[in-house]
């Protein structure tokens, strides 16, 4: 009988009246839209899909937005989405100098023999005719040159090249590395105005930290590796509980991190190859150093 009434609708008037055939009977405001079934219970509730599952649980606010990606890494500073997402670890070649970036501290890109004069300490050789110190072409990261260090190893000996500064409060510095051979060696340091020295390095193998020539902590990971550029920084926090945190490649390494009490103000960079221990015969390449008081990013 409801079936004649609706032909019968159409055929006179050509249209429905809703309300009259759903005689007040669920209808779209009813059960499509209400909490009962649908859009309004399933599609945008927190239940299910849009807005429980899609926009709360497990996309946006859980793992897109929240712990992964943007909010931890990629606005996080140190590191920033320039270099731990478009340009992880040491950014060679066609890059942009460091040094000709206005506003760090002190930069040096070894460029040239006579990049030294004025700025560093004359280099030293510990003891005479054990080592070399010097620029040198062939191997860089930026530019034509890097500094080029070796020792013939032993208890005693060492190459090194320092330079003074003057900041205040937390250093940074960061340098590209290319270790040929190394072993039980610190590679670079921090010096403070009390004659203490922060230190970064090898030790039995694995990326060392270092405390007045003394391995504070060692990591197997990132894992040490010869024959390869490797952008490392290194954070001096001065104070009476003074800080000290390492990144390699841009990413940091808590396990290089260490706090020691009464750091005071870092006042002096010195690159080299030191014995922690006895080393064996040590070769390495140092390129593109900055100091600043905020973390340098590799890609810069």
């Amino acid at each position: 009988m409801r079936a004649f009434l609706i032909a019968g609708a159409l055929a006179a008037g050509g249209c429905l009246d809703y309300d009259a055939l759903s005689r007040g009977a669920i209808d779209l405001a009813g059960a499509e839209l209400s909490a009962a079934g649908d859009l309004a219970s399933g599609d945008l509730s927190t239940s299910g899909d849009l807005a429980g599952a899609d926009f709360a649980g497990a996309d946006f606010a859980g793992v897109d937005l929240a712990s992964a990606d943007l909010a931890s890494r990629d606005l996080a500073a140190p590191p920033d989405l320039a270099s731990t997402d478009l340009a992880l670890g040491p950014v060679c070649g066609a890059a942009p100098a460091t040094c000709a970036l206005a506003g760090l501290a002190f930069c040096e890109d070894f460029e040239s023999a006579t990049g030294l004069a004025g700025k560093w300490q004359s280099p030293q050789i510990i003891v005479n005719n054990t080592g070399t110190l010097g620029i040198e072409s062939g191997t860089s990261c930026r530019g034509g040159d890097a500094l080029h260090v070796t020792t013939q190893g032993g208890g005693n000996v060492a190459s090194i090249l320092s330079l003074p500064f003057s900041t205040s409060g937390s250093v940074f510095a960061r340098a590209y590395v290319f270790v040929t051979a190394a072993s039980e060696s610190e590679l670079f340091s921090v010096w403070t105005s009390g004659n203490d020295r922060v230190g970064f390095g090898v030790h039995g193998g694995q990326w060392t930290s270092l405390w007045d020539g003394a391995a504070v902590a060692s990591t197997a990971s990132p894992a040490f590796a010869t024959g390869a550029w490797k952008c490392v920084e290194l954070e001096t926090q001065p104070g009476a509980s003074g800080q000290v945190n390492v990144w390699i490649d841009d990413l940091p390494v808590a396990a290089l991190g260490f706090s020691h009490a009464n750091i005071t103000q870092p006042n002096r960079i010195q690159l080299g190859l030191t014995p922690s221990t006895t080393q064996g015969a040590g070769d390495v390449r140092f390129d593109e150093l900055a100091v600043d008081t905020a973390y340098v990013p590799c890609s810069r």
